[in-house]
């Protein structure tokens, strides 16, 4: 079968995206932090995760010597892990999960680059103005873009996040306008005369 460009990366999204729910931490349900360890009913946490499952009293905390073991259920099975006296140190680290997740990251890393459909591998780094969308440098030279007046795209970035942050800033209401339109209403001079005043 034959695949253009855009349903090879919508597969590759979709494959992405599936790979990333298989790494998700059933505790704190973010990719998994290193260590991850594997439970032994072969389900995966994060190492501080499980330290939240398991946590030793203050009386096994002290007397490490009398206690065997400590014990708490896995979140995705509900199995029991038992824990020797080394606790949630003791699990086994699953290095190869930790290296999926790197490949993982590089992998939507690499993805978030944005390249121009024009002109492949080229990046977009420049946004025109008169066409109003980003472009790559090529575009500009020797494409579609020739005669349109460009801008960095770092520029015109920043200076969309300044006009957002503009609109975010929370305006006056009508009560509170009118609230201080006559805070501001000097009122009218009192009459106060000689007599008035006992000297």
């Amino acid at each position: 079968s034959r695949f253009t460009v855009g349903s090879i990366g919508a597969e590759r999204e979709a494959a992405l995206t599936s790979l990333e729910k298989q790494l998700i931490c059933p505790i704190c349900v973010e990719l998994f932090t290193k260590p991850v360890v594997i439970l032994p009913c072969q389900h995966n946490l994060c190492r501080s995760c499980a330290n939240l499952l398991y946590q030793p009293s203050l009386f096994q905390a002290r007397t490490t010597m009398m206690v065997n073991s400590g014990r708490f259920r896995c979140p995705s099975c509900r199995h029991e892990v038992v824990l020797d006296r080394h606790g949630v140190y003791g699990l086994q680290r699953n290095l190869l999960v930790e290296n999926i997740i790197d490949v993982y990251k590089q992998e939507t890393n690499r993805q978030t680059l944005m390249t121009c459909s024009d002109h492949e591998g080229e990046k977009v780094n420049i946004y025109c103005l008169t066409c109003r969308r980003p472009t790559c440098s090529l575009c500009k030279v020797f494409g579609s873009h020739q005669s349109c007046t460009v801008a960095p795209l770092t520029h015109v970035y920043e200076q969309q996040k300044v006009n957002l942050d503009r609109l975010k800033r929370p305006r006056p209401s009508r009560c509170h306008l009118n609230q201080l339109i006559s805070n501001m209403i000097i009122a009218p001079p009192l009459n106060i005369s000689a007599k008035s005043i006992n000297v």
